[in-house]
């Protein structure tokens, strides 16, 4: 039996340089499109890849957690980046 457990994501804001909602957003599209391919990793890349939404929706509230930069979309509905129209 193969188990591979991963947590994989890109921050949409932050103090650091490269956590920005374009980043983010391309991250995510990027992600979407090897699933649609059926790309595996580089290391694999005959290995389907199963993909799981940990944060849906960006943690406002959540001033000093690790959440609040994460999600897909605000808690209004509205996407969280420029990228997510999939």
């Amino acid at each position: 039996m193969r188990v591979i457990v991963g947590e994989t994501g890109w921050a949409s804001g932050s103090t650091v340089k490269y956590a920005t909602p374009k980043l983010a957003g391309e991250y995510i599209y990027n992600l979407a499109e090897r699933l649609r391919n059926n790309v595996g990793t580089p290391l694999k890349p005959n290995w389907p890849v199963e993909t799981f939404i940990h944060t849906l929706y960006v943690q406002d509230k959540n001033n000093n957690g690790l959440y609040k930069w994460y999600g897909m979309f605000y808690p209004n509905g509205s996407p969280a980046n420029p990228f997510l129209n999939l």
